[in-house]
Order: C-alpha cells, then structure tokens, then sequence
C-alpha cells in the first residue's frame, strides 16, 4: 500500500524529530508550506491513513501537542511494512527515472540516425552527380 506525498512528509517529519512531539501547525508547515491554505482537518485524515497503512501504534497522539512516532512500539511486522513501502518507493522511483531515460536515449538516437540519413542521401547524389558528370565527359572525348 503505496503512501501519498503528504503522508510521506509527516511521516518524515516524524521520523526526523524522533520522540519530540510535533504539534499540527508544525506538520502543516513541513507539509504545506507558508503559502497554502489547508482544510482544519487535514493532518488528523493524513495521521489516520498512515495508521491504517502502518499500524495504530506507530504514531501516538500526545494530549494537547501533536503527534509522535512511537517507533519504540513498533512491532517487527510494522517495521518489515515500512522498509517495505520504502524500498518500493524506491524501484519505482529508480524505473520512472530508467524508462524516462531510456525514452530520451531513443529520441536522441532516432533524430542522429535520421540526421545521418539525410547526410548519406546528399552525399550519394553528388557521387551520382560526379559520375554522370564523368560519364558524359569520357563519352565527349572517345572519338
């Protein structure tokens, strides 16, 4: 179960500020920024879904604060989960990067070929040339 770009920030957030409580206006600003504006409920749906795909007990609520990993509870199965959706984030990340450049590297040969191609064409219709050219002056001097 693949997680979104939000919940991977809060989720960053989390891991980085490890057993310090961040409060919702501190997850809004590393999820949102300044500029944007969110729905008040907002960081609770997001910290919900990533204790549906996690595990309850991988973000405790702390009364009146915020919300912080409790990764000292973290089972073995909950840890398996998240190196598993993070390795998988990973070869998805890494195919996406590999079939871009792939589809450049196909672009960039199909023009140099058809750019050799041309060159080729002009290059045999001067030989053409050079050889009519040569036929008919041989044939104007053989008496």
């Amino acid at each position: 179960m693949p997680l979104t770009s939000p919940e991977w920030a809060i989720l960053i957030q989390l891991l980085t500020h490890q057993g310090i409580p961040q409060s919702c206006s501190q997850l809004e600003k590393s999820l949102y920024g300044w500029q944007e504006e969110i729905e008040s409920n907002a960081i609770e749906v997001h910290i919900s879904n990533l204790r549906k795909k996690l595990g309850a007990r991988f973000i405790r609520t702390v009364r009146n604060i915020g919300y912080v990993n409790g990764e000292r509870m973290m089972s073995a199965s909950i840890r398996q989960r998240l190196v598993l959706l993070v390795l998988a984030s990973i070869v998805l990340i890494w195919g996406i990067a590999l079939i871009s450049s792939y589809r450049q590297a196909s672009r960039e040969v199909g023009e140099w070929e058809e750019a050799r191609l041309a060159e080729l064409a002009q290059i045999l219709a001067l030989l053409d040339q050079r050889n009519l050219n040569t036929h008919c002056q041989c044939a104007h001097r053989r008496p």
